[in-house]
């Protein structure tokens, strides 16, 4: 929503805002969020690759789209942690094949039983 200098007057959304303008606390909790899903995103995303599943793609590309919104939105939090993302190793990846506790679909799976989807 966009106001001018009369504050009776207000204007119609632009394509390009949001018909709730992020305004403090709202915006802060949105960022927050969004920071949730993107870690969340990233460490499916490495699970499910290394578990060679099909939907890996897809998941991966969920996290990116969350990045893009962060980076349109906050572009100055977008600039301070993707360098960190970049660099981070995923607790949860392992080869294909192999265990890691800290990955979920390996918790989920009885130790020693196969860990690849049946063919």
């Amino acid at each position: 929503m966009t106001t001018t200098t009369n504050p009776d007057r207000i204007e119609p959304v632009r394509d390009d805002e949001y018909a709730v303008p992020l305004t403090g606390l709202r915006r802060t909790r949105h960022l927050t969020r969004l920071l949730e899903m993107r870690d969340m995103f990233a460490r499916l995303s490495t699970e499910r690759y290394c578990h060679s599943l099909d939907d890996s793609g897809d998941v991966f590309t969920l996290m990116a789209n969350v990045e893009e919104e962060i980076a349109v939105l906050y572009p100055d939090v977008h600039a301070a942690l993707f360098p960190t993302w970049v660099s981070q190793i995923g607790e949860a990846g392992h080869e294909p094949g192999q265990y890691n506790p800290r990955c979920g679909i390996c918790r989920a799976h009885p130790r020693g039983a196969p860990l690849r989807p049946a063919a």
